[in-house]
């Protein structure tokens, strides 16, 4: 595998979003969008087996009212941000803009990050998405930038020892 690089795609159209690209030493000049490494992945139950993305960005905070002086938080609630992703164009998208188009469900969207441990390629970390509603669809060239809006999710840390071999789940 390629080293990795990041950059930050200018989503056209869009001042206020901008999203890191995963890739590789070889850019695509032309798209202004890196080749993507197969570090990535997302899995979209009933719809795909497998999307190799080109960029992801997803946040969550945690925001409290109540008094700082003395550490008394009697309300607080978790945000969100709606979650963006950047994947290659193909045939799955009509499917996914008819999605959007009526509201429907998707109900589970596992999005997995792979790299090398030693000499093996392994999971690193693993996000899962329930009860998503896409809720934005632009194409840029051969590009599909997809907004999703989601109810829950669950992440998973895959940590190995120095020699590779795993020591849990965090």
């Amino acid at each position: 595998m390629a080293a990795t690089n990041f950059q930050v795609f200018n989503v056209p159209g869009r001042k206020s979003l901008k999203l890191p690209i995963v890739g590789n030493k070889e850019n695509n000049e032309q798209s202004g969008i890196s080749k993507a490494t197969h570090e990535w992945e997302m899995i979209i139950s009933g719809i795909s087996d497998k999307f190799i993305l080109f960029g992801v960005y997803h946040s969550h905070s945690r925001e409290t009212i109540g008094n700082a002086t003395t550490n008394f938080f009697p309300e607080a609630s978790t945000h969100t941000s709606d979650l963006r992703i950047i994947v290659q164009l193909d045939s799955r998208f009509p499917v996914l803009e008819q999605c959007m188009n009526n509201g429907t469900c998707l109900n589970l969207i596992t999005i997995i990050r792979k790299g090398w441990v030693n000499s093996a390629f392994l999971q690193l970390e693993k996000k899962i998405f329930y009860t998503c509603y896409v809720s934005h669809f632009m194409q840029v060239l051969d590009y599909v930038i997809f907004q999703i809006r989601t109810l829950k999710i669950e992440e998973d840390i895959n940590v190995y020892n120095q020699d590779g071999t795993p020591s849990g789940v965090v």
